[in-house]
């Protein structure tokens, strides 16, 4: 960071944060629309500065090469980053819903059972099997909730999507400290590299190093696996001698990865449903956490 933000674009930077310290992504929702790179040139900050750092970082984050999206969304996550660093949960991020279920009867849980469409007062399975309920809570991302309810998607909805791959080589890592690596340069696929296992050890072999890689749907989407796989080795191979001998081990594709910005919130076809997911709150883990945690509360209002 220091290496490319001059001492004025820390003292700017500073100052923003003063200003907007005392706000929430949602109690600055009454201010007018501004994308984040005009946020960014708002702010008078030094080009070297923005291709450097914070245009790949957010790039990274929003998962869109232009970063177009509300203005608001980056003053939150700012401050959020200021306050204390981030961190993996030592045993994946699979162990967060893994916590919820521990609180359930797992006879309540029924797996590999797909909506196929909800009314009021009952949902059916794609088996054609119906379920009767007095409240349901659809807990699902924006793209399916519109397919179960049978809503079209607006002509301007995008899709903002990644795709991750991941290699495993002996040894340390080429870092020493735990970072993001990010892509200054504006070229190529990658956006950005990290290394997990310097952060919890848990997620790659005593002895071995796991490599994630991070590219944005909308420079790769309609490449093969085979064309990514081979820019991404290429590229890999410039910013890391001896990426050559590393392990591929998976590819994912995950091209709705986050739903747009602003939120759109859906409007309930029955009064009997409540809606959950980040696309209710802001685009993020912590967004959907959120989304249950008021969901449940609209639940229990309901119900009392």
């Amino acid at each position: 960071l220091f290496d490319v933000a001059s001492f004025s674009d820390l003292v700017k930077l500073g100052k923003f944060l003063l200003r907007s310290s005392k706000l929430s992504y949602k109690t600055s929702k009454g201010e007018s629309y501004i994308s984040t790179d005009d946020r960014f040139q708002q702010l008078g900050l030094s080009e070297e500065f923005l291709n450097g750092f914070l245009r790949p970082f957010f790039r990274g984050i929003y998962l869109e090469t232009e970063l177009k999206s509300d203005a608001r969304f980056f003053d939150f996550l700012f401050r959020v980053f200021f306050r204390g660093p981030a961190t993996l949960p030592s045993e994946g991020m699979e162990e967060l819903p893994k916590q919820l279920l521990k609180r359930l009867d797992e006879k309540r849980i029924r797996l590999n059972s797909s909506v196929k469409f909800i009314e009021d007062h009952s949902l059916t399975l794609t088996s054609d099997e119906q379920i009767e309920f007095d409240k349901v809570v659809l807990a699902t991302d924006l793209w399916s909730a519109h397919e179960i309810l049978n809503l079209p998607l607006p002509s301007n909805f995008r899709a903002k999507g990644t795709v991750n791959l991941y290699y495993t080589f002996d040894g340390l890592p080429p870092v020493a400290e735990p970072m993001i690596l990010l892509n200054g340069s504006n070229a190529g696929i990658i956006n950005n590299v990290c290394f997990p296992s310097q952060v919890a050890s848990n997620y790659a072999p005593a002895g071995r190093t796991l490599c994630s890689v991070s590219l944005l749907w909308d420079t790769c989407g309609e490449l093969s696996d085979d064309e990514i796989m081979e820019r991404t080795s290429k590229e890999l191979e410039v910013l890391f001698p001896g990426a050559a001998t590393w392990k591929f081990l998976k590819l994912y594709r995950i091209k709705y990865a986050l739903p747009p910005l602003p939120c759109k919130q859906l409007d309930a076809p029955h009064k009997n449903l409540i809606f959950a997911g980040d696309y209710t709150e802001h685009p993020s883990i912590e967004g959907a956490l959120i989304s249950g945690k008021k969901a449940a509360q609209q639940l229990i209002n309901r119900t009392h």
